[in-house]
């Protein structure tokens, strides 16, 4: 087969490119194909570190019925509703319900992810799909980012690495805790849902600010500094506090009131409340103008 690297796969290692153009492959397979010679960019035989440039030709010397069980993807684009709360030519910021999954748990399934893939449905490649950088609970609601081309991708997953890309929650508790940085290790629990501290986990930090007290109940921002599985929540429940809906680590039923508001990353910011979060805040003593000047 012939492959014409287009913008969405320029500029890469060869090894990269393979293992997303055959996803469904495994690592080993991917470099056994190199090492065979059976991988050719523009004539010469290729080298795991190659690099590959716009408009190359790949020769990919592979059986039909290879190239039928390595291709596919877990992320099939599915039609359906998004807030769309800012866009321009590289970025896209939805806002994600509760109840929905950022991405699928099977193929076909409805996920935020398929409804993008949707909506971006012109800059999908076999090389791109647009993905979200970072993942939200399916319980928690929030803004999450994507991109709409490879190389935004690879500069956006830097910045991220670097910590240049900054998430921002609300979380409605029943207590107090305090402010500052938190500290802690998690890691999954073997047979229920949820995680647990131990000493053995994995790093979470996360800087608490506590904007609001009132009759028993809080109004904290969680900048993230980590991003581990239900770290916000472990940490919160950690320090003594309980977001309220959260039958998990928290207090009550009905799903947590926990929020990404704002992502800012670069020269850009974006803010959002719905009005059904709104609506949380206010039900326990807390105005958002009171809070915060964005309208």
């Amino acid at each position: 087969m012939k492959i014409i690297i287009d913008e969405s796969a320029a500029n890469q290692r060869l090894d990269r490119f393979l293992m997303k153009f055959f996803p469904k492959a495994g690592r080993g397979e991917i470099y056994r194909l190199i090492r065979k010679k059976d991988v050719r960019i523009n004539g010469k035989v290729a080298r795991e570190k190659d690099r590959i440039e716009l408009h190359d030709e790949l020769d990919i010397y592979l059986k039909e019925d290879l190239v039928k069980s390595w291709s596919g993807d877990m992320i099939e684009a599915r039609p359906g509703s998004i807030d769309i709360v800012y866009e321009d030519e590289d970025d896209l910021v939805v806002y994600k319900p509760q109840g929905l999954k950022t991405t699928p748990d099977s193929r076909g399934e409805d996920s935020l992810s398929s409804r993008v893939q949707a909506y971006l449905e012109a800059d999908i490649s076999r090389t791109f799909r647009p993905s979200p950088l970072g993942r939200l609970d399916k319980d928690t609601r929030g803004l999450v980012l994507f991109t709409k081309n490879y190389q935004r991708t690879k500069e956006l997953e830097e910045l991220q690495r670097q910590r240049g890309l900054e998430k921002f929650y609300l979380a409605l508790i029943f207590g107090t805790i305090e402010e500052g940085l938190c500290e802690i290790r998690l890691e999954k629990k073997a047979n229920e849902p949820g995680v647990k501290l131990t000493e053995e986990g994995k790093k979470a930090i996360t800087d608490f600010k506590v904007l609001a007290r009132k009759d028993g109940y809080s109004l904290v921002e969680a900048k993230l500094i980590t991003g581990r599985t239900h770290q916000i929540r472990a940490s919160i429940a950690h320090l003594g506090g309980q977001i309220l809906g959260d039958e998990l680590y928290g207090r009550g039923r009905g799903g947590q009131s926990l929020i990404c508001y704002k992502l800012a990353w670069q020269d850009k910011e974006v803010f959002y409340l719905p009005d059904d979060f709104i609506e949380l805040m206010r039900k326990v003593g807390f105005e958002k103008r009171d809070y915060f000047n964005t309208n």
